[in-house]
């Protein structure tokens, strides 16, 4: 995986070719360029501890292969899923670079741009800044909140014997 800044003036000059500059489309595609990687390195690792015999006791069992990867595979896969989409959420998120390079527009900026906006060359209002900084954290903090009871229950599953 490359850091961000290495390839940002290449894509800059693709969504330039494809003609998707200020666009959300844009964002989502550089969202996606570099968390998709990410999400598949993690989540490759999680299916992969899941035991395979588990998926054909149950297809044994009368389900199928998609029943199997529902009721089985995904259930024990779930901390994985939840962390993969934390992460996923917090990237995303607090992406400033691409944000700052390919949207101008006012209503299309992230927050992380319109916090740097609040900086000025002669008054740097910091209760604002932190003000925004709190608001900014909330949804990360309350996304986290409601994910965290099902990314914790994985963490005990194969702790107890019997």
């Amino acid at each position: 995986m490359f850091a961000p800044v290495m390839i940002i003036i290449p894509f800059y000059i693709l969504v330039k070719q494809l003609g998707i500059v200020n666009t959300r489309l844009a964002l989502v595609l550089s969202y996606t360029t570099f968390c998709l990687p990410f999400c598949l390195w993690l989540l490759r690792a999680f299916f992969e501890s899941i035991p395979l015999e588990l998926e054909e006791a149950a297809m044994v069992d009368g389900a199928g292969r998609a029943r199997a990867v529902w009721h089985v595979v995904l259930p024990l896969a779930l901390p994985g899923l939840i962390a993969a989409a934390i992460f996923t959420f917090i990237l995303a998120y607090n992406d400033f670079l691409f944000a700052l390079v390919l949207i101008t527009s006012e209503e299309l900026k992230t927050l992380p741009v319109g916090v740097n906006d609040l900086f000025n060359a002669t008054i740097v209002d910091w209760g604002m800044i932190m003000a925004a900084g709190v608001m900014i954290t909330l949804p990360a903090v309350l996304f986290f909140a409601g994910v965290q009871r099902y990314l914790v229950q994985g963490w005990g599953a194969g702790g107890v014997k019997g």
